[in-house]
């Protein structure tokens, strides 16, 4: 596959106690492996999001894409917001799988890097075919009540996308509601409403989500100092992260890194 669009989708094994950080700009979809008398999950991870703990032992097979990829390779932009993996607001969701939808799915990933490997004008868009075999499959899955969201117009879930992806942009450096609606031609206010008609969040809550996840993110994968963490996330100085992170969470950084550890 073409290396500019190898950096916006590729596929690989994620090892068992091995991290995906490098990839962390990414939806990451992993399929668990099997083992004996256990079940399988898929897991759909989104942007920024650390893996989930009960991973941290397990390997598996990792598809990573941005939602560039997908508007750039599918035919029909309005199916991508079809799927709640790919709209609604949360860190990660999972679905256990049976034997059959384990071996189905494990056909999907192969074919996936199988095409991956491809250097032809086709695969994407085979790519993405497959990845939308893979939703369906999960749509169905899903509960009645499992999340569940209303409809929306496709203009108002297409904002909420690029508000998110100028977030996994800027938001270390631009916490200004007015920078992002600037960047989308939008008032700030109009920002909010379709914001909260959408995922029940206004703008600065999304914002200050991101920066609690890379905070979180850089306590438990680096070595940084809580000064240089501050900093990274362009914060003044260490006390006003410091109180930022205790407003947001309840306890201070590392009180929650002992936490978590």
């Amino acid at each position: 596959m073409d290396q500019n669009i190898y950096s916006l989708f590729h596929s690989k094994r994620l090892r068992s106690g091995k991290s995906d950080n490098q990839d962390r700009s990414k939806f990451r979809i992993l399929l668990t492996e099997k083992e004996v008398d256990l079940p399988a999950y898929i897991y759909f991870i989104q942007p920024y999001v650390g893996l989930p703990k009960e991973l941290s032992k397990s390997g598996g097979n990792l598809i990573l894409f941005s939602f560039e990829y997908l508007q750039m390779a599918t035919e029909h932009k309005d199916i991508l917001f079809h799927y709640p993996f790919l709209v609604t607001d949360y860190q990660y969701y999972r679905f256990k799988l049976n034997q059959q939808l384990f071996e189905q799915f494990t056909v999907i990933f192969r074919c996936i890097a199988t095409e991956c490997r491809r250097n032809d004008i086709q695969a994407p868009k085979i790519v993405v075919s497959y990845l939308n075999i893979l939703f369906q499959i999960c749509s169905r899955l899903q509960k009645a009540d499992s999340m569940k969201k209303g409809k929306h117009h496709y203009t108002s879930l297409l904002i909420v996308s690029k508000f998110r992806q100028l977030i996994y942009k800027f938001g270390k450096q631009e916490r200004n509601v007015s920078f992002y609606a600037n960047e989308l031609n939008l008032t700030p206010n109009y920002l909010n409403i379709v914001l909260k008609s959408v995922t029940q969040k206004n703008a600065s809550t999304h914002i200050y989500d991101f920066i609690m996840n890379e905070a979180k993110y850089l306590l438990i994968h680096t070595k940084l100092s809580l000064k240089e963490v501050a900093s990274e996330l362009g914060f003044v100085d260490q006390s006003y992260f410091t109180r930022f992170f205790k407003k947001q969470s309840g306890v201070n950084p590392l009180e929650w890194f002992n936490v978590n550890l």
